[in-house]
């Protein structure tokens, strides 16, 4: 099978010929250490490695790494509306993000970025938010793009899956960037009609910033990523009741105005740690693929998640890159890993096979070439 045909298939909870292989994206992406070793092991000069998105010197990729490590899907990354940033990330300097919000730059790799201000909106009241002059795309968005995407579709081989435009979703947006997260949690119990008022602003934002990347290149994609990290390691980080009362219609609504634009295109949350109450919402909403699936997060049983929402979703990720007997193991641990993986969310296919998050200095090489190694081999489906 084709690539493309192969992860389409396990999409649709049908079984390809072996479990597809998803690399890039929110979490599965290389840190520039790891991206340097793989280079030098597959004979590719460092000096070709190129950042993705341009700029962001702690995400190095090159096309022969994706070729040699069998990955199924090929990513499009969108720029950011912020040159500044790029700017401050190669100095470790300040920048101010597309919200308003000041950040500075805090490790020589320029992986890592504190908040270096009260957020922008900590302190206002519901006439400052609706006051508030809210950020509007503009053509570095999608710069580069089509000819990209063109270039992978007149080649027919890989599924294409555009990069989420923004670094949180609706709901980080609004703790992270725009209030802070413990004001923000504090509203949500306290403050709900400043809430919705704020979350209708940041989720008007995200359909027009989503908007141009579909009317640029929608109709060449087949996975398109959203993202707000709901857990953390132990726990989900509100209530399932508070995410169906408040946070959901918004998730509700981006999916299903994406789904409008773009009605072939199959969405895919990026939702970090304890996240297994919120999946049936997920469901019900219209998302597709869940990511990166963390096996050692609350709650987050493989064989369980996939029983009780195999059917009914995919699951992309999920090899542990934080436990010691993961993808920071020996070579045993990793393949007892990466089978252990496969056995549990393979059958059926709704599986695409990648780490639980980014590759970071902390992962050898050699485990990443062996992960992707045994899934070629024993992620064959007629063994």
């Amino acid at each position: 099978m084709l690539p493309r045909e192969r992860v389409l298939a396990a999409i649709n909870h049908e079984e390809p010929d072996r479990v597809p292989i998803i690399i890039g994206g929110s979490a599965g992406k290389f840190y520039a250490s790891a991206a340097r070793t793989l280079a030098r092991h597959f004979g590719i000069p460092e000096a070709e490695l190129q950042p993705v998105p341009a700029g962001f010197k702690y995400i190095l990729f090159h096309e022969k790494l994706w070729q040699e490590l069998g990955v199924d899907v090929r990513f499009l990354y969108p720029q950011s509306c912020k040159k500044e940033l790029y700017e401050a990330q190669q100095t470790g300097g300040e920048y101010v993000d597309e919200w308003g919000s000041k950040y500075k730059f805090t490790d020589p790799d320029g992986a890592w970025v504190d908040i270096e201000t009260k957020p922008v909106l900590a302190d206002a009241d519901i006439p400052a938010i609706e006051a508030y002059p809210w950020p509007e795309p503009d053509a570095l968005l999608i710069e580069g793009l089509r000819d990209r995407a063109e270039a992978l579709h007149r080649e027919g081989k890989y599924a294409i899956a555009v990069n989420r435009p923004f670094a949180g979703g609706i709901f980080d947006t609004a703790k992270y960037a725009l209030r802070g997260t413990e004001q923000f949690l504090m509203d949500l119990a306290l403050n709900q009609d400043l809430v919705g008022v704020l979350l209708d602003k940041v989720c008007h934002v995200q359909k027009r910033y989503y908007g141009m990347l579909l009317d640029e290149v929608g109709d060449l994609s087949d996975i398109i990523e959203i993202e707000d990290d709901l857990g953390s390691q132990h726990a989900p980080l509100i209530s399932p009741k508070m995410y169906r009362q408040l946070i959901k219609p918004k998730h509700a609504e981006l999916v299903s105005f994406i789904k409008q634009k773009a009605p072939h295109i199959k969405v895919l949350m990026h939702s970090d740690g304890a996240i297994r109450d919120f999946l049936p919402d997920f469901i019900e909403i219209g998302i597709d693929v869940v990511n990166p699936v963390q096996p050692g997060a609350g709650g987050m049983i493989l064989d369980e998640l996939k029983h009780e929402f195999g059917d009914h979703i995919t699951f992309a990720g999920a090899v542990d890159v934080v436990g010691d007997h993961g993808l920071r193991g020996s070579a045993d641990d990793v393949t007892t890993c990466v089978k252990q993986t496969i056995d549990a969310l393979a059958p059926g296919g709704g599986y695409l096979l990648g780490p639980s998050h980014n590759f970071g200095p902390e992962i050898p090489a050699e485990n990443i070439l062996l992960m992707t190694e045994i899934a070629r081999e024993y992620g064959r489906y007629a063994r």
